[in-house]
């Protein structure tokens, strides 16, 4: 329900910012959403998205800026998918550094020249979109992170109760 309500909201909201490329805030409010089971988490991935999305964009146009295009540019493209798959797993910042410099790249190759405007639109649209993936984490069927840690502490300690039972009964062989 979330992932739905933030789809349309993005999608009436990324049109007015920028209506060709819409799908920027949509993708941003989906993958905010994306592996987060609390707000807290929501939060950080939002923070995380927010930060690498800017500096990928100041970073990016700063070098496709110095590089004209070619085999430097080509060659920078697959270290920027190779740096972000790296990073996936590691920190989640780091991965979107990475996917926005190859965006801006991309954006140089195909377009002849990247613009700030374009940037602009996709750090503005990565914002609006997981700034409306959170309100909608926030606001619908909620799940507090203290919520979320009681829950699996409440299971750690009954998975516990049960192995100790099976261990003690099977070292002394008396019914428990």
């Amino acid at each position: 329900m979330q992932a739905v309500i933030t789809a349309v909201a993005t999608l009436i909201f990324g049109s007015f910012l920028s209506p060709s490329h819409q799908y920027w805030a949509l993708l941003a409010g989906y993958l905010v959403l994306l592996g987060t089971e609390t707000i807290g988490s929501t939060f950080v991935k939002a923070v995380q998205r927010s930060v690498g999305t800017l500096l990928g964009a100041a970073v990016g146009f700063v070098v496709a800026s110095f590089v004209s295009p070619g085999i430097l540019e080509v060659t920078l493209l697959f270290i920027c998918v190779l740096m972000a798959f790296y990073f996936f797993p590691i920190t989640y910042s780091f991965m979107s550094f990475w996917i926005t410099m190859l965006l801006a790249f991309m954006y140089d190759m195909l377009l002849g020249g990247i613009s700030e405007s374009l940037l602009l639109a996709r750090v503005l649209d990565t914002v609006v979109g997981v700034g409306i993936g959170l309100a909608v984490s926030a606001l619908v069927f909620p799940k507090r992170t203290r919520d979320k840690i009681t829950d699996t502490s409440v299971e750690y300690v009954a998975a516990l109760k049960e192995f100790v039972y099976i261990v003690l009964r099977s070292s002394t062989h008396l019914p428990i």
